[in-house]
């Protein structure tokens, strides 16, 4: 007798996955970056990364963090850690 499990195997396959991206989500939360803060007045630049509210951004203005954070509409500016986040291949790639 020939049985067909595909079906069983792609929901064991499933349930994998989603213990998988469960343990990641948890992970996620444990890996806070110390990223530093920037003050109103720090200088920004065009074509530089840096953590708006949480999210990597790329300046497209120069000028100082609150005229940055005006443009965004952002609350928070951080300096971005591109090695800590794996984007330093964007850096070195030329994709700035």
């Amino acid at each position: 007798m020939c049985y067909d499990n595909s079906e069983m195997l792609a929901k064991e396959r499933q349930a994998i996955q989603n213990l998988f991206i469960e343990e990641m989500l948890k992970m996620k939360g444990k890996l806070e970056l110390e990223e530093d803060v920037l003050d109103d007045d720090y200088p920004v630049h065009v074509g530089f990364y840096y953590v708006a509210d949480g999210e990597v951004i790329r300046s497209e203005i120069s000028g100082d963090v609150l005229a940055l954070k005006f443009s965004l509409g952002a609350l928070e500016i951080r300096r971005c850690n591109m090695a800590a986040r794996n984007l330093s291949h964007y850096y070195k790639c030329g994709k700035r």
